[in-house]
């Protein structure tokens, strides 16, 4: 991310969500269409989350990450986080990076289904 445009998007992000994600060491911004995600990720859940002040939400958010442990795939978009899905092997699974082709993603999907059905 350019410094400019970092330092734009993290601004925005103060505006809205005001949740950052820590990753390694790395501070990512976090979108709105994300804290479902984050939610469901921290086994936390509950209309009592809708209510809490974004300080309370992040601690909250803190203690349950630590507990829930496991590995998580994020989704970028717009130097953002737009989701964080389950990352271990029984979770979700990233497809390659190909230009797209109709045979080439249908014989993908198949030979993943077929290595998740065989564990």
């Amino acid at each position: 991310m350019r410094e400019k445009g970092k330092e734009c998007v993290f601004k925005d992000t103060m505006e809205h969500t005001r949740l950052i994600l820590k990753v390694r060491d790395e501070l990512y911004p976090i979108r709105s269409c994300a804290i479902k995600t984050i939610l469901e990720r921290a086994r936390v859940s509950g209309n009592a989350l809708n209510k809490v002040q974004k300080t309370e939400l992040a601690q909250i958010l803190n203690y349950c990450m630590k507990v829930a442990g496991g590995d998580a795939l994020l989704r970028f978009c717009e130097d953002k986080i737009s989701a964080v899905h389950g990352g271990d092997a029984s979770d979700d699974a990233v497809l390659s990076s190909v230009p797209y082709n109709r045979n080439v993603a249908l014989q993908q999907m198949r030979k993943m289904t077929e290595e998740y059905t065989k564990e």
